[in-house]
This record gives structure tokens, C-alpha cells and sequence, in this order.
């Protein structure tokens, strides 16, 4: 029964191609302070774990980072070489810019105690991440566009069951 109920309540399954780099993820989680899940689920929705994917808008990799984006990054990390498509690189970035989106978003985040909040502001992270931080700072909240509320409610649904999966 217990093996049956763990698989029901984490349907879909997690994609096993975004837990393969488990090792970066941890790493990238421990460096920014963030829940390694969390980031497993976001190169989920963002490029199906696939590290070679590219969307039309030019962003790559398993994060999905625009070329701009990276340049921006590299600068302020001082790692003037990078590649997208290397996992390491791609998570280490992606992570990176979540923490930055965190940091600007939490001035919107509502008030709520303890944990509610912290939960709100991963919420606006994302929102950021996906339309953009002006956006944030346009609407005082996450934008009311459709593909953002999607986003951010398919990594959450996704940390849930990665957190139900693997403890």
C-alpha cells in the first residue's frame, strides 16, 4: 500500500533528467540558501532537465538563462568563461539569479508569518525569474499574465512531490 500511495501522490512522476545533476543542484542550494528541490523542479519546468534545450527566445541550457542574462551574471561573479549547456554552469547562474530575484522581490512580498511569507517570496523569485523583475516592480505583485501563474504553480507542484520523493 505504501509503495502505491508514494507514487500516487507524486504524479506525475518527477522527471529523473533534471534529478541527474542532484550533485550541482545541492551545491548551487547550498551556496544561495535555497531548498536544492526547489531548483530541481525549476530546471523541470524551465527545460524538462534537458541541458541542451533552447527556447525560441534564445535562452538556454537546463535554466534557460538568456545570453545577456549570463554575460550579466558572469560579470558579477567573475567568471568571465561559461557555457550554458554545462550543467554545473547553467545551475550555478540559474541559482545565482534566483537568489538576486529573491533579494529584489522580497519589498513585494506579503505579510505573513514565519514560513507563509518565505513561501510568498519564493513565489515572487519565480515571477521574477520567468516575466522578469520590472514586472514585479509594474504590478507590485507576480504579473497576471497566464504562462507566469503557470510557472510558478508547476514548480511548486513539482517541489512538492521531488520533497514527497526524495525526503
Amino acid at each position: 500500500l505504501l509503495p502505491f500511495l508514494l507514487v500516487w501522490l507524486s504524479w506525475p512522476p518527477p522527471s529523473s533528467a533534471s534529478i541527474d545533476y542532484e550533485v550541482f543542484f545541492k551545491a548551487a542550494a547550498n551556496q544561495y540558501g535555497f531548498d536544492w528541490r526547489l531548483l530541481a523542479a525549476q530546471a523541470r519546468q524551465e527545460s524538462g532537465g534537458n541541458i541542451s534545450a533552447k527556447s525560441n527566445q534564445d535562452a538556454r541550457g537546463l535554466m534557460q538563462i538568456l545570453p545577456s542574462t549570463a554575460r550579466e551574471i558572469s560579470k558579477e561573479l567573475g567568471q568571465p568563461s561559461y557555457n550554458l549547456y554545462n550543467a554545473w554552469d547553467s545551475i550555478r547562474f540559474g541559482t545565482y539569479y534566483d537568489a538576486k530575484q529573491r533579494a529584489y522581490t522580497r519589498q513585494w512580498s506579503k505579510t505573513y508569518p514565519d514560513r507563509a511569507w518565505y513561501r510568498d517570496n519564493l513565489r515572487l523569485m519565480l515571477c521574477a525569474y520567468n516575466a522578469g523583475p520590472h514586472r514585479i516592480k509594474q504590478y507590485g505583485d507576480c504579473p497576471p499574465f497566464k504562462e507566469t501563474q503557470n510557472y510558478w504553480r508547476k514548480i511548486f507542484t513539482y517541489w512538492g512531490q521531488y520533497r514527497g520523493v526524495y525526503g
